[in-house]
């Protein structure tokens, strides 16, 4: 079972790589730089400003502690067709699972030491914590992260009693706050909670191979529902569907819009890989205003952002290139392009809109602001009316069916 834990976990590790460059590209890496300069940036002038000392800061920190121990799932890396071929490996599941609880750790740890680095100069400067104390707080986060994983592993066995998890997860919320006010007694109740969990569970017994499958189906939900934002997912089939919410876009359209006007909408607004782009992008935009707080930066990197988000949108164009059913519409060729441009216009003016009043709330001297917004929507305009229609005709020169069908019989 050890041998197949391995193999599971190098063909996981390589997916999660793949994707993961996909996630931290340039532009994403790019824009983690600036996000992060202007928080530190942010933080440091926060923290030179708020007075020492007061009553809110403990609980407050305890809170920010708190958030890291509920991000992490347990990676068993189960199959479904396990509960049809290794059912009978009861006995051998221990170091199947010992396995996969310490690679669960690896997130949450990496997690827990970012928020407790960030949250040092507060703790320390601020709220009064001596580094002793945080330090042991430290250790108590990990192993109440560490106590939690082993106790969710240990579910899946029958023997084992049930709905402990919610009670232990209060019980860390206690030690977090304890722990602040008294050096020592977070590390005390998580060794406390490690050394109660040794002695009343174990990995043995029969072993729920249904739940354990439909938990780790679940995670891989969640796993694949955040790489999805960024790039497709083969192994996460795209659900459209009809999104309620946005109805009132379709109704500003004319009375009877063209096929392909109305298919580039409805596509765009019901598809998450295109909805999905346009979201994260703009909200990138929005957190780069808020911590850059530069008009004469968050210009150029809105407008970066924008444009990126328009050339992003351009393989929409031939969605439906290959669909049969597409086909035996009557197309025409500049109709559609047409069609394309309006719906991508429309996209791009309406992020536009959203950043430039964005800006008028989150960025001060508002003189600097409004001529901020006037040059941004003008190079938008600009790229619609110059660079878009030059994209929108190479892609319908590259067009599978860039021509009528002629129907051939032969004699």
């Amino acid at each position: 079972m050890s041998e197949l834990f391995q193999k599971r976990l190098q063909k996981n590790l390589q997916q999660n790589i793949k994707y993961l460059t996909l996630v931290f590209n340039d532009f994403f890496v790019l824009a983690l730089i600036f996000l992060l300069g202007g928080f530190l940036f942010w933080y440091a002038q926060i923290l030179r400003q708020i007075p020492d000392n007061q009553w809110y800061y403990q609980p407050l920190l305890a809170l920010i502690l708190f958030i890291p121990l509920t991000v992490g799932k347990l990676a068993t890396l189960f199959k479904s067709a396990d509960s049809q071929f290794i059912w009978t490996n009861d006995d051998a599941i221990a170091p199947y699972m010992r396995r996969a609880r310490n690679y669960s750790m690896v997130v949450p740890t990496i997690i827990i030491l970012l928020v407790t680095g960030l949250a040092f100069p507060f703790a320390t400067v601020k709220a009064g914590v001596s580094l002793p104390g945080f330090l042991m707080l430290l250790l108590g986060l990990i192993l109440a992260k560490y106590n939690h994983l082993t106790l969710l592993s240990t579910n899946f066995f029958e023997n084992n009693q049930q709905g402990l998890s919610n009670w232990l997860v209060a019980l860390d919320l206690v030690g977090v706050v304890a722990g602040i006010y008294l050096p020592g007694v977070s590390l005390a109740v998580e060794l406390g909670e490690w050394l109660f969990i040794r002695l009343t569970r174990g990995w043995s017994g029969l072993f729920d191979w249904t739940k354990a499958i439909e938990y780790e189906q679940r995670r891989m939900e969640v796993v694949q529902g955040f790489y999805s934002l960024f790039t497709d997912i083969p192994e996460r089939p795209i659900k459209i569907k009809r999104r309620k919410y946005l109805d009132f876009v379709l109704t500003k359209i004319e009375h009877k819009p063209t096929p392909d006007f109305y298919l580039f909408q409805r596509t765009l607004l019901r598809n998450p890989e295109f909805l999905n782009l346009v979201v994260r992008m703009t909200v990138f935009a929005l957190l780069i205003a808020f911590m850059v707080q530069d008009i004469r930066f968050v210009v150029g990197l809105n407008f970066l952002i924008v444009f990126l988000t328009l050339y992003q949108l351009l393989p929409l164009y031939s969605q439906f290139e290959r669909n049969s059913m597409y086909r035996s519409l009557p197309i025409n060729p500049k109709g559609k392009q047409k069609a394309f441009q309006r719906v991508i216009g429309g996209v791009i003016l309406a992020q536009t809109l959203v950043i430039a009043l964005w800006w008028l709330i989150v960025l001060p001297n508002k003189l600097p602001v409004l001529l901020g917004v006037i040059v941004l929507v003008a190079l938008n305009i600009l790229s619609l009316v110059v660079y878009l229609p030059g994209r929108t005709k190479k892609l319908a020169s590259q067009s599978v069916y860039r021509t009528p069908i002629k129907n051939k019989r032969k004699n």
